[in-house]
């Protein structure tokens, strides 16, 4: 099975190119993953407000201090479990006609998805509690704001019910995983090279990839540093950190990094690589023949344009 866009990917479309770096890598993760920061929590001032609290599993005291957040995300829902400082909360997400719907105790909240900025809007829509939607006039009034700064996502919540005052506050950050990528060093005038990028944007939603064209600086260096010349090039070239792969076995890495079903041509390896390359080399000598030449090089989609590096 192709590995599908993540919940906000779909939820946003086009306009999740538009977010921080920093956002897209975290709301690009599926699977299961646990992270930590800090977090500030404020208390509900109203009785009424506490008690509303309560039902929602939102922070019901004042505190500062580590948050341990887990997440289980999927292409159709996601769960995230906060672990605050001296209380747990947990909600689930899916999409609903195109928006994105958060269950959270007994309410169910429609959210519609927006990037100003750069940071993520989540602007209410709608609100069912019990089942039951809530009039315009009773709606809370709610803040939901993401924003990127390096290897943090900073986030903040506040959320206001009228005439009952704030139900849930709290701020602070998450310090996301280790970034993971690899460079595609590509022949941007081939088209081949440029169907095999198209293919891979199209297959790693985790964002595992990044691209560098031979003809711009960042993949001559990588080239140089390979010890390889653009003249007469005959291979893909795949470096990930101080190693690097050509021929067939920087493709088989690749395909082996987008996961299943592609994990399955690790079969190819069981040919002679002698043998595997020899094609390969066959291929890439004509590849402009058989397969053709632009005069420009590929120009990115804006919403993948981070991803290419020159």
């Amino acid at each position: 099975m192709t590995q599908s866009a993540s919940l906000f990917q779909q939820a946003m479309g086009e306009e999740f190119g538009r977010l921080d770096a920093a956002l897209q890598r975290f709301h690009r993760l599926q699977g299961e993953h646990e992270l930590e920061g800090r977090v500030q929590t404020g208390a509900p001032r109203t009785l009424l407000a506490r008690l509303l609290a309560l039902a929602l599993g939102t922070p019901r005291t004042a505190a500062e201090g580590a948050i341990h957040f887990e997440l289980q995300a999927s292409p159709e829902a996601e769960t995230w479990t906060r672990i605050f400082p001296e209380q747990l909360m947990r909600s689930s997400m899916h999409l609903r006609e195109g928006g994105l719907v958060e269950r959270l105790g007994p309410a169910r909240l429609c959210f519609a998805l927006q990037a100003v900025d750069g940071r993520l809007h989540m602007r209410l829509q709608r609100l069912y509690f019990l089942g039951i939607l809530c009039p315009g006039w009773l709606a809370p009034r709610i803040l939901a704001e993401e924003t990127g700064a390096g290897q943090r996502l900073q986030f903040h919540i506040e959320a206001a019910v009228p005439l009952i005052g704030v139900v849930a506050s709290y701020r602070g950050y998450l310090l996301l995983p280790e970034e993971k990528s690899m460079i595609v060093v590509f022949d941007a005038q081939c088209l081949l090279c440029n169907g095999w990028v198209q293919f891979l944007l199209k297959h790693d939603q985790q964002g595992i990839f990044q691209f560098a064209a031979i003809q711009g600086e960042v993949g001559g260096k990588l080239l140089a540093d390979a010890g390889l010349r653009i003249e007469g090039l005959q291979t893909l070239l795949l470096v990930d950190g101080s190693r690097s792969w050509q021929h067939t076995d920087a493709i088989l890495r690749v395909l082996h990094a987008l996961g299943w079903p592609w994990r399955l041509t690790a079969l190819f390896r069981l040919v002679p690589a002698a043998l595997r390359d020899a094609l390969y080399r066959q291929i890439a000598r004509n590849r402009y023949r058989w397969f053709g030449k632009s005069e420009q090089c590929l120009m990115p989609d804006p919403a993948v344009a981070a991803r290419f590096l020159d």
